[in-house]
């Protein structure tokens, strides 16, 4: 067995489960239409998936260490297959489909760190970080056909199928994984070459000593603050174009679709930049020059929000809709696909997992604060507030940004004259 098929295996899994993970997001306006659910019901729902899926990310990554892999990614598979299924069959009780969703947010944890260990296994260092972010894609396009096959299925046959569909096929993909994956190569000797160190730190620090480490805070205040506009966009814009602006569920799925669309190609677009210019400047740290590049992108993404805000009515195409989509997704998973990355980079390298696993963390309570809490927000302040204070944030964090990696150039340039 090679590197493709553990590939291959790896990236339509996690495309199924988190296809599964979002199904309800991409049923939402329908959801909301038939069942009379109003938004702060669908937000606790969403809210407790997100949460019971943090705090199962971080169990899982624990089991992993006594439970082989393959077998904790089968049973995931299985159990996801069931909750989705679950929640298509019974009535339309808010604390039942509470439940259930959480049941559900528990059972896809174990995907992206099971996928990530077998993937550590079986491919170099050098190889790792471009295998690591072309699976990270495999989520932006179960997001773009995701609310495609459900505005199709929920047209001619209702949401509840178009559950139950997928939640049989990742049932029966989870019991193939069981079959064709393997926990690592016969023999596993892919050290790879080491990195070049990121800056200077402490010998030894503690796990409490990584929000002292220069910007790695401020890194992960990021990673909330993009978290909770990509989530709130995704499960509340939909929302509002079919049940505010009068759009039907094709336009508010189509805008979904183009963002991740526009998700794929801004997150090769920030790779492939962040990457050039790390050549270019290389007396400055790693992580200052990602800082750098997520700035960039998050004043593009304040511009999208205005326009999201100001220039989306009832009268708007789907093509001027889908097409602010695109943008938005460019400007949102351009900086969540180095976020998890720099990170890392800010933190010694025998704390790079913990370091990241604090960033995913701040990124999972940014993804829970878009439900329920948002959706609260949205009540009092109406969406055009809501918007127009999301985008004052974010470019409160732009400015924070450019300070920062313009001061960290510039003390990197006078160490490199003492030098």
């Amino acid at each position: 067995m090679n590197e493709r098929i553990i590939f291959g295996s790896l990236y339509v899994s996690y495309m199924l489960n988190v296809y599964c993970k979002r199904s309800v997001t991409f049923a939402l306006p329908e959801i909301a239409k038939t069942e009379g659910i109003d938004k702060d019901e669908l937000g606790i729902i969403l809210s407790s998936q997100l949460l019971a899926y943090t705090v199962g990310k971080f169990a899982s990554g624990i089991l992993l260490d006594f439970v082989r892999p393959r077998i904790l990614l089968s049973i995931s598979l299985i159990a996801v297959g069931v909750t989705v299924i679950l929640f298509a069959s019974v009535p339309s009780n808010i604390w039942l489909l509470t439940v259930i969703w959480i049941l559900n947010g528990l059972a896809c944890s174990p995907g992206w760190p099971a996928s990530a260990l077998i993937m550590r296994r079986w491919f170099r260092e050098d190889q790792f970080g471009t295998a690591w972010s072309m699976l990270s894609t495999s989520m932006n396009l179960a997001g773009f056909v995701g609310p495609l096959i459900t505005a199709f299925i929920s047209t001619y046959s209702g949401w509840r199928s178009s559950l139950t569909l997928p939640g049989f096929i990742i049932m029966g993909y989870g019991c193939l994984v069981l079959i064709i994956l393997k926990d690592a190569p016969v023999s596993s000797d892919a050290s790879g070459d080491k990195k070049k160190s990121s800056g200077d730190f402490p010998t030894v620090i503690s796990r409490w000593d990584l929000f002292k480490l220069p910007g790695y805070l401020g890194v992960c205040t990021t990673y909330f603050i993009i978290s909770l506009l990509q989530f709130g966009t995704i499960q509340w814009q939909p929302v509002h174009l079919v049940n505010e602006l009068g759009h039907n569920i094709i336009v508010g799925n189509s805008y979904i679709s183009s963002l991740e669309v526009g998700g794929i190609c801004g997150s090769i677009l920030a790779g492939y930049y962040s990457d050039s210019l790390l050549t270019k400047w290389s007396e400055v740290p790693n992580q200052v020059v990602r800082q750098h590049v997520i700035a960039w992108f998050s004043s593009g993404l304040a511009i999208f929000l205005c326009l999201i805000t100001y220039c989306i009515t009832q009268y708007s195409s789907m093509v001027w809709i889908t097409l602010i989509g695109f943008g938005m997704g460019i400007t949102l998973y351009g900086p969540i696909s180095i976020l998890g990355l720099t990170a890392m980079e800010c933190a010694p390298t025998h704390m790079a997992g913990t370091a990241h696993a604090v960033s995913c963390l701040f990124a999972n309570f940014g993804q829970t604060m878009a439900g329920f809490p948002l959706s609260y927000a949205v009540t009092w302040l109406g969406w055009q507030s809501t918007s127009f204070l999301q985008m004052i944030i974010v470019i409160l964090m732009v400015v924070y940004l450019f300070f920062c990696t313009t001061m960290n150039k510039k003390q990197a340039s006078k160490q490199q004259k003492r030098d």
